[in-house]
C-alpha cells in the first residue's frame, strides 16, 4: 500500500506548506523532491535557520521575511483598528505612533489594532503611555517562543544584550561577556539563526519588540521592586535605589 501511494504521488504535482517548524528530523525525507511529481513545491517556515540548514537548505531557495513597510503596516493597523484601510482625520496621527512602535511586525499591528477597535481617543493615548512601561502580553508571549528554546547560558547572554548592549560593537560585547565566562560567540550565532539578533556594520542590532520582550522578562523577576531584579538599565530606577541604599541587582548599566 505504501509503495502504491509513493508511486501515485510521483505522478502528481504537490504543494506542501509546513509552518513554524522547529525540528528537522521529520522533514529530511519529506523534502526529497523525488517523492513528488515534477513541478511540486514545498514551503517550510521556521524561526530557526539551523533547522533549514539541517535539511540541506542549499538545495532550495531561502527567503527571509522582512517587516512590513510603513504604508503596508499602517493599512494593516487601520483594518484592525477602524475596519477600513485609512485612519479618520480626528485621530491626529495616533495610528502612526502605534505603527512606529510595532516596527513592521504584523502580529503586533493586528493585536494592537484589534485592542483599540471602537475605543475613544483618550483610551488610545492611555494605551500608548502604558506600552512605554508595560509591553502587551499577547505579543510578548509569541515573541518569547524563540527565547524559551535557548539554554540557560544563552538566555543570560540574550538578556545582557537586550538590557545593555543593543547597538554596541560586536567585538567589545564578546570580550566583555567572555570575561564573565560565557561562550558568547556561540550564543550570538544561535540568536542570528533564530532571528533574535542582527549585525549591522559590526554592531549588535535587535528589533525594538524583541528588546522589549527581553527587558520584560527581567522586570517579571520582581515587578514591584526593581532592586530585586538581576539587571537595571533605567536611570530613574538606578538613582532611586542608590539614594535609598536598596541595591540588590547583580548588573547595572553605566550611563
Amino acid at each position: 500500500m505504501e509503495a502504491f501511494m509513493v508511486s501515485k504521488l510521483r505522478r502528481k504535482k504537490i504543494l506542501i506548506v509546513l509552518d513554524d517548524v522547529d525540528d528537522s528530523e521529520h522533514l529530511k525525507e519529506l523534502v526529497d523532491r523525488s517523492l513528488f511529481g515534477l513541478g511540486s513545491r514545498i514551503i517550510v517556515t521556521s524561526r530557526d535557520r539551523q533547522v533549514l540548514y539541517q535539511i540541506g537548505v542549499e538545495r532550495f531557495e531561502l527567503y527571509e521575511v522582512e517587516g512590513l513597510k510603513d504604508r503596508e503596516a499602517l493599512q494593516l493597523f487601520n483594518e484592525n483598528a477602524f475596519m477600513q484601510s485609512f485612519s479618520p482625520e480626528d485621530y491626529m496621527g495616533l495610528p502612526r505612533k502605534f505603527v512606529s512602535y510595532c516596527g513592521g511586525n504584523p502580529l503586533a499591528l493586528k493585536v494592537l489594532g484589534g485592542t483599540l477597535l471602537g475605543k475613544s481617543m483618550p483610551r488610545w493615548n492611555s494605551l500608548l503611555d502604558k506600552l512605554k512601561k508595560c509591553p502587551n502580553l499577547k505579543i510578548q508571549k509569541v515573541l518569547s517562543i524563540s527565547y524559551d528554546g535557548l539554554d540557560f547560558e544563552e538566555k543570560e547572554i540574550f538578556l545582557f544584550i537586550a538590557c545593555f548592549f543593543k547597538g554596541a560593537d560586536l567585538d567589545q560585547v564578546i570580550n566583555i561577556l567572555d570575561g564573565c565566562k560565557y561562550s558568547t560567540k556561540i550564543g550570538i550565532d544561535d540568536f542570528l539563526n533564530k532571528c533574535l539578533l542582527t549585525i549591522t556594520e559590526n554592531s549588535l542590532m535587535m528589533h525594538d519588540l524583541i528588546q522589549e520582550m527581553g527587558r520584560g522578562i527581567v522586570i517579571q523577576e520582581s515587578p514591584k521592586e526593581s532592586g530585586k531584579r538581576s539587571r537595571l538599565w533605567d536611570l530613574r530606577d538606578i538613582y532611586n535605589l542608590f539614594k535609598n541604599n536598596t541595591v540588590r541587582a547583580k548588573y547595572i548599566k553605566e550611563f
